[in-house]
Parts: structure tokens; sequence; C-alpha cells
């Protein structure tokens, strides 16, 4: 069975016309569970007792799930079996294919990574497993959503919420909180709430909305391209207020400054910098193109190359030193607003 889109699955849940293996991935974990429950809901309705068998990765036994395959649903047509977070380290590949190969016609059986990551790149495994579930099943991969994507499921999230939000200011918060769907809810109903399911304004968003790692650190190297220490300390501090990992906020870093020289290079070679997002894997993070552009115009491309120098530097002392991991990271900081 070739692959399918949401569009093709929602066609499925509709009509009820069933695959009897899927295996929903990727990074949205939000829609991967979303999707998860509506396909629960499509099969055997709001029936969560007998019919219904929800077993987990990392403590998966093939017997346990042959015997669920094998009892009858009851007082349905079918039953609906679900994996969350598959570990294939922890099975018999084999066995685990030659059980799920031949489904009885009154089983769904679903396989969600809603929190595991299954990355056929790095893992043979995962890739042997993939091209089997391609043929043997229905595969449905769900990517992150363009920033348009978002502003629009925020606007629909709104509108359910009985509260308006413009474009400009749904954009706002997606520019704030990052491209992850279900931070973005969570931030959306308390910024509803704060508004009296009304109206959000900016000056709400402003007030109320939380950054997540990455969108801190854009305020971050904003402070430091401008040499406002103490906004650079402030930011320092929330981001260790948030329990960060100085690793992971130097890795964010080095992240931005990488945006900014493949933007830089784009530029001045005459490219449109949509370009990126075909060359680089900018799915669903294409705004962070667009931010790169409007930074970058302040530091030349050698600017750039030296902090990427400092920072990579400090990379392998974090990881190799047994120096303060903080006092390295304010250190970092230090060195790269001072580069002319």
């Amino acid at each position: 069975m070739p692959n399918l889109t949401e569009m093709d699955l929602k066609q499925q849940l509709k009509s009820k016309n069933f695959a009897s293996l899927y295996f929903l991935y990727g990074e949205e974990g939000y829609l991967t569970k979303y999707y998860t429950k509506e396909l629960q809901k499509a099969v055997i309705g709001e029936q969560e007792g007998f019919n219904l068998h929800v077993f987990y990765g990392e403590s998966l036994e093939l017997d346990n799930l042959c015997e669920a395959l094998e009892t009858l649903p009851l007082l349905s047509q079918k039953k609906f079996i679900k994996i969350l977070d598959l570990n294939l380290e922890k099975l018999d590949e084999k066995k685990f294919e030659n059980v799920i190969s031949n489904l009885p016609d009154t089983v769904v059986l679903a396989i969600c990574q809603i929190d595991a990551e299954f990355n056929v790149k790095k893992s043979a495994k995962n890739s042997r497993f993939l091209k089997f579930l391609e043929k043997n099943g229905a595969v449905l991969k769900l990517e992150k959503l363009s920033s348009i994507a978002l502003r629009r499921q925020l606007i629909f999230w709104a509108k359910r919420l009985d509260t308006f939000i413009s474009e400009n200011n749904a954009a706002k918060i997606v520019e704030k909180c990052g491209n992850n769907l279900s931070f973005l809810k969570h931030e959306l109903c308390k910024i509803c709430a704060f508004s009296g399911y009304s109206e959000v304004t900016a000056e709400m968003i402003d007030e109320v909305a939380s950054f997540n790692l990455d969108t801190t650190v854009f305020v971050l190297i904003k402070a430091i391209m401008a040499k406002n220490y103490c906004e650079i300390y402030r930011q320092l501090d929330l981001l260790f207020s948030m329990k960060e990992e100085p690793i992971a906020i130097l890795a964010s870093i080095a992240s931005s400054y990488v945006d900014f020289y493949r933007v830089k290079v784009a530029i001045e070679s005459g490219k449109d910098i949509l370009n990126l997002g075909k060359i680089f894997d900018y799915k669903g993070k294409m705004f962070r193109l667009d931010i790169a552009k409007r930074e970058c115009k302040k530091i030349s491309k050698k600017h750039i190359k030296n902090c990427l120098d400092i920072i990579a530097k400090t990379d392998y002392m974090l990881k190799s030193s047994k120096m303060n991991e903080k006092v390295l990271l304010e250190e970092v900081i230090v060195k790269i607003s001072l580069i002319v």
C-alpha cells in the first residue's frame, strides 16, 4: 500500500474502510497522537474496554500481542490494538514482522511513534522495518507544519475558544513560541484565557506567552549583536531558570549562526533563500530563514565565521573538560559579543 497523506487517512476514517496495519510517525508528535485517537474512535467508537488493547514499545511482549490479536471483538466488527513508541531494539524483528504480517480481519493494529523518534537514516533496522510496513500496511509520516499552516491552526483553535486572533498576532506567537504544536496549543489556551476569551492582542502575547529554547536563544542573539549586556544576562538567567542544559543552549546558538551563514552566502550569491529549504532540512522551520535574513544584515560573513569558530571550540570544551558548564557558556557569549 502506498504511503498515506493526512487527507487519505481522513477519508478512510470517514468511510470506515480501514487498513489492517497502520504506522504513524514523524516530527510532529501532536499530530501522531491526534490521528491515533481519531483512528481509535473511528474503529471502536467509545468502547475502550474489551475491544481496546494498548502496548508500549519498551515493555512489549510478543506472546501478549499474539493473544490480543487472537481474541475476538465483543459486540463489534473490529477491535483496535495500538503499540505506542515501538523500540525495535527490544524485539526479535523477524518474529515481530511474522506476527503482524497476517492480521485477522477483526483487528486494526496501529503502531504510533508519539514520543519516541523513529530515525531511518541512523538505523538500518528502522529502515528495513519501514520498507516492510510500506509493503504490508498503511504508513503516514507527519511532518512539522509550515509557518502559514501553524498560523491557520492557531486561528482555528482560537475560534473554537470563541476568541479572535489576527494573522499577525498568530504569527507573533509562532515566532515567540516555536513550531511545536503541543506547546503552541498550551500557550494559545493560556493567552485566550488571559484575554477573557475575547480578542488576543500583541501586548497580551508579550505579557503571557512563554519562550521555548530556540526563541529565547533568538532573543539572546539579538542582544549579543546589539551588545546589550543587561539583556544578554537576563536571557541567560531565563534559560537557566528553564533548566536548559548549557550544551543544548550552545547547540541552539550554533544553529542560529549556521542559519545566518547560509542565508548570508545565499544573498551574496544572488540566490533566493527559499532554495535553502530545498537543500537543507528546513521543512516546517522556514521561519528560521526569515529571521536569519532580517538579522544577518547587521553582520559580515567573516563575523559569522569567527563566531562559529568560537562556538565550535567551546562545544569541544563542554563535552571534554570538567570546567563549570555555565561559566563556559557565559564566556563564549562574551567572546562572541566582543567580535567587531
